[in-house]
């Protein structure tokens, strides 16, 4: 799986990101996409993950 996003770095700006990705996942699944709410589930999986290799 290719992500097309750079890992966060700074914890302010990651929070922000995390709550804006959860957000519109959650509009994707009451919408039944639910491909792309699982497409930002990933996402939010990959910047956590990455989230611990960074500190």
């Amino acid at each position: 799986m290719s992500h097309q996003f750079l890992p966060v770095q700074y914890p302010s700006v990651r929070i922000a990101l995390e709550f804006r990705e959860k957000r519109e996942m959650r509009q994707a699944a009451k919408e039944m996409k639910f491909e792309h709410a699982a497409d930002l589930r990933d996402k939010l999986k990959y910047l956590r993950e990455r989230e611990l290799v960074v500190r």
